[in-house]
């Protein structure tokens, strides 16, 4: 999952979309998805398909980060 949670974090850097901005939309706390975005927390799977669910952002979208 680390390596999925980079590659989120790095599309959302790239592409101008705040870590607020994608925890109010899929429902996770702040903070925690601050901590997964910066690697000091692992990202869920719950947690990813509620991003992926509840934002424009695809699985696609994050896999194409390299």
């Amino acid at each position: 999952m680390r390596k999925v949670q980079y590659q989120l974090a790095r599309y959302l850097k790239r592409n101008g979309i705040t870590i607020a901005f994608v925890a109010k939309r899929a429902g996770i706390q702040y903070e925690l998805l601050r901590k997964s975005m910066n690697g000091t927390r692992v990202l869920t799977a719950d947690e990813l398909v509620a991003i992926i669910v509840n934002t424009e952002i695809t699985f696609d979208d994050i896999l194409a980060e390299e």
